[in-house]
C-alpha cells in the first residue's frame, strides 16, 4: 500500500470523530513528535509522579495516535510518521549519515496536506538529511 493511501486512511479515521460538517476540513493540524519521551511520561497517561498540565490539556483536545510503533531512535521514527511507511522502506535505519537520509522520492504528510490546500511548516528537528535533495525544503 502506498504511503498516500495510508495517510488518507489514518486521517479519515482520526478526524471521523471530529464535529465538523462533512464538507469542512480541520482548520489546523499539528503533529507533535517529541524525542526521548515515553508514553507514560505525562500525567494524562497515568503517571502519578509527573505534573504535565500543558500536555494534559493538549491530550484532552486532540486526536491521538496511540497505536503507532516507534523505532529505538529518532530518525527512523520521524521517517515513518512523515511518510506513513516503515522506515526501512524509505531508507532510514539509524541516526547517522548515510543511514538517516530519507529517500528523496518519498511522499510526506506535508506534501499531502499541501495538495489539500494547507500551508505547511516544520519547526524543530528534521534529521532526515540536510544536503543535496534530502532537506525539508524538498519535502
Amino acid at each position: 500500500m502506498r504511503s498516500t493511501n495510508i495517510f488518507l486512511i489514518v486521517f479519515t479515521i482520526a478526524f471521523s470523530g471530529c464535529s465538523l460538517p462533512k464538507d469542512e476540513k480541520p482548520l489546523n493540524v499539528i503533529i507533535v513528535l517529541v524525542d526521548d519521551m515515553g508514553y507514560g511520561d505525562i500525567a494524562a497517561h497515568g503517571n502519578p509522579m509527573l505534573k504535565t498540565p500543558n500536555f494534559d490539556k493538549l491530550h484532552e483536545v486532540s486526536a491521538r495516535f496511540t497505536n503507532f510503533a516507534v523505532s529505538p531512535t529518532c530518525a527512523p521514527t520521524r521517517a515513518a510518521i512523515m511518510t506513513g511507511s516503515h522506515e526501512f522502506l524509505v531508507g532510514v535505519t539509524h541516526t547517522i549519515s548515510p543511514m538517516n537520509l530519507m529517500d528523496a522520492e518519498s511522499i510526506t504528510i506535508a506534501e499531502l496536506f499541501q495538495k489539500k490546500g494547507y500551508k505547511t511548516g516544520l519547526f524543530g528537528k528534521w534529521h532526515l538529511g540536510q544536503n543535496d535533495n534530502y532537506g525539508p525544503w524538498f519535502q
